[in-house]
């Protein structure tokens, strides 16, 4: 699949409190699949940019307390 990058590592894990707007600076070399989960352990959606290959802008509604996944 083109764009496809398969990972065998663990996802990189971000944890955050009560934010509508997180920042997240990695070091995978390309646009990771993200998932969000709050921290009652649902997942949930949110408003994700990919600035780069290494930065990644998410943003809220409202804000919320949990933890983004990067794989």
């Amino acid at each position: 699949m083109a764009g496809f990058v398969m990972s065998s590592t663990a996802p990189q894990v971000v944890h955050f409190i009560n934010q509508t707007t997180i920042n997240i600076s990695h070091a995978l070399g390309y646009k990771p699949m993200v998932y969000i989960v709050d921290s009652s352990g649902h997942l949930i959606t949110a408003d994700v940019t990919h600035n780069s290959n290494t930065s990644i802008t998410i943003l809220f509604v409202i804000a919320v307390s949990g933890s983004v996944f990067l794989r």
